[in-house]
């Protein structure tokens, strides 16, 4: 057997360290929603448990922990508290689990000392408190070796049942899971034919009535979903490549030793590389059975991961972590109590003593820093949100442009509706009556663009005018005189606007098929694979004694790399708001809404899509003095298409006047 022979579970120990570990916590289960796990939450707040098992959008997707979490947050209501809490009891249920697992293998004091370890850690602190499907991958990989332990404790019924659910939901929390799963079944195996020997027919009472049919089961289950999602699970691959290789910070799915060296090393947070040592003086005490168990746990899913020719980040392995901390735990107190025969009590305590500076300090640091990081994140909280909303649809006029952060998905899930709808607005009427931003207070130059720290360069306090502070949110209005610059025309006569092309590979034509505004938009066609500028032949001439600015905005093809814009002598740059807010499908005569993330550009679409069209606006800001400004086509497609220029220039309003 793989178990020792137990002492009685005690409840008190992993009772009080969860406890600890909640206080620890409860800072960052407040924090307002950021990174990763904000994408998640924008992206599949809406999605039906059904859409969630059944069609597998890439790999921002963490399937059981957006059905836990969203069936939570329709009960309960939105926040943050609650967005995460099927992560954060996960982790509470880990320590239980580690516990229980750790008094099997050794006793309690390895058990003790797995709780105190688990909670120590990195990755066990960190997922706790961040929607995303980790800390549920680290429960279900503990408890599915515990209903191995069940089964071969002879216990069958309760162990094919946890080993079965355990199995399955680890795949839904996270796809890539399925590495693990052969190991335990090999690993299982490899114990039973030992088995064999010493209680033969107990081997095959197990092998033939529990095991193999559990274990099947779980096979024909898991590789049955994996087939009904098997197109879904390709393009989401391809999704992560494509995003890999257009990231700033680089990155590889190539099976490298250098990336084995970064897993393993990254699994081993925040201690380091000397945290194995524990680890592998745990493996090399334990009997062979139980040694060769651990060791098929771990090799199976590295040598899947070689053959299968693509490896993740460390994170995506998580599902080996709890049993290094329970192996680190046997080789502490294993090393604790060789070490005590050849010492006196005295060195006993002071080993002891610097154990725990040894281990406590790297998590206390590591505690400290993620606390300082949650203090840092400069977004709305779920009912800030709210309360902007409510606020936004009794005070602002119809013509109002809204803008707000492209990477706050708080403000984005309540407002972005809006937000669409006042573009909409703006656009097809031709009127501009204000600007008004909104966002964290702390963070004004997320407004235009979340990568440009522009504020207060372009936008002087002078520029904007506070309207309202909704908890930790600011709404600024645009302080200026407003004027038309270049008045929209529904059905322009783009050649008189455009004038005649020098270059004839370059042709323009008034197309009826799509259209964005009246009945007909410019459809312009380049026969040259060099990229070409078009300006307009009308030049205009701008002179301010103030920093101004020019809001300019124009449709064209969705994802389209054509674009329009204005050209300025000097270096000012304009910047884009809303990015990607205002995308509207061709539907019939109509124009319907698509909520499109930025972050989805690496993602190709199942089917051929229907006609889209997108709204873009951009904020010029002008030098005091003399301005001559050109409005001009950049194209790059071999067919492009655009309608419904316009632009205003923003003057600052002198007091007095």
């Amino acid at each position: 057997m793989i178990t020792a022979d137990k002492e009685k579970y005690s409840w008190k120990t992993p009772t009080a360290v969860s406890l600890f570990f909640t206080l620890l916590c409860l800072p960052g289960l407040i924090t307002p929603i950021h990174g990763d796990e904000a994408v998640t939450y924008l992206e599949h707040i809406v999605s039906t448990p059904f859409q969630l098992l059944f069609q597998y959008s890439g790999p921002n997707q963490h399937t059981l922990f957006s059905i836990l979490s969203n069936s939570l947050m329709r009960i309960i209501g939105e926040y943050e508290i609650i967005f995460r809490l099927p992560v954060f009891a996960a982790a509470i249920l880990s320590i239980f689990v580690i516990y229980h697992l750790g008094q099997s293998f050794g006793n309690r004091t390895v058990a003790t000392i797995a709780s105190f370890l688990i909670i120590g850690s990195y990755h066990h602190f960190y997922w706790a408190q961040f929607g995303r499907g980790y800390a549920l991958t680290e429960l279900l990989a503990l408890t599915s070796v515990l209903g191995i332990t069940l089964l071969l404790d002879k216990k069958p019924n309760e162990g094919a049942l946890v080993l079965v659910f355990s199995g399955f939901t680890l795949c839904l929390a996270l796809p890539s899971n399925a590495y693990f799963l052969p190991g335990c079944g090999i690993a299982t195996l490899v114990v039973l034919w030992r088995l064999k020997k010493t209680e033969g027919p107990v081997f095959w009472f197990l092998l033939s009535k529990k095991l193999l049919p559990s274990f099947l089961f779980l096979m024909v289950l898991t590789a049955g979903y994996f087939f009904m999602i098997y197109d879904d699970l390709v393009r989401g691959i391809e999704t992560h490549k494509n995003f890999l290789n257009q990231a700033e910070f680089g990155g590889s799915t190539a099976v490298t030793l250098s990336q084995f060296h970064e897993i393993i090393r990254g699994l081993a947070r925040p201690w380091g590389l000397w945290f194995y040592i524990p680890v592998l003086y745990g493996l090399w005490t334990l009997n062979k059975t139980r040694r060769v168990f651990f060791l098929i746990l771990f090799g199976t899913p590295a040598l899947v991961t070689v053959l299968s020719g693509m490896m993740g980040p460390p994170r995506a392995y998580i599902y080996m972590f709890p049993f290094l901390i329970l192996l680190a735990a046997l080789g502490i107190d294993r090393g604790i109590g060789f070490l005590s025969r050849f010492a006196s009590h005295y060195f006993k305590k002071i080993l002891l003593a610097i154990l725990c500076l040894v281990f406590l300090i790297p998590s206390v640091l590591n505690h400290f820093q993620n606390y300082r990081g949650t203090t840092k994140v400069k977004y709305a909280t779920m009912n800030e949100s709210r309360e902007v909303l409510r606020h936004l649809q009794k005070q602002v006029s119809q013509n109002e442009l809204l803008v707000i952060p492209i990477d706050d998905m708080a403000l984005r899930r309540n407002l972005e509706p809006l937000v669409a709808k006042k573009m909409l607005r703006v656009f097809k009427d031709g009127r501009l009556d204000g600007i008004t931003f909104i966002g964290h207070k702390d963070v004004q130059e997320l407004y235009l663009y979340p990568h440009d720290a522009i504020y207060p360069g372009p936008l002087p306090d002078s520029s904007v005018q506070v309207i309202a502070d909704i908890g930790n949110v600011r709404i600024h209005r645009m302080n200026g005189k407003i004027t038309p610059l270049f008045p929209l025309e529904a059905d322009i006569n783009f050649s008189r606007r455009w004038g005649k092309f020098r270059n004839p590979k370059l042709s323009k034509t008034n197309t009826r098929k799509h259209k964005f505004l009246g009945q007909q938009s410019l459809q312009i066609k380049k026969n040259m694979q060099e990229d070409a500028l078009v300006y307009s032949p009308s030049t205009k001439h701008i002179s301010s004694q103030d920093i101004s600015f020019i809001l300019y905005g124009y449709a064209g093809k969705y994802q389209q790399k054509s674009k329009a814009g204005l050209l300025v002598k000097g270096d000012q740059q304009a910047f884009p708001l809303n990015h990607l807010f205002g995308v509207y499908q061709e539907n019939k005569d109509d124009l319907a809404w698509k909520s499109i993330h930025p972050f989805f550009f690496f993602r190709h679409p199942k089917h051929e899509e229907h006609f889209k069209w997108q709204i873009i606006f951009m904020l010029l800001p002008l030098n005091a003095g003399l301005t001559e400004i050109q409005e001009s086509l950049f194209l790059r497609e071999e067919i492009s298409y655009f309608d419904g220029f316009q632009g205003y220039l923003l003057t600052p309003i002198v007091e007095g006047n």
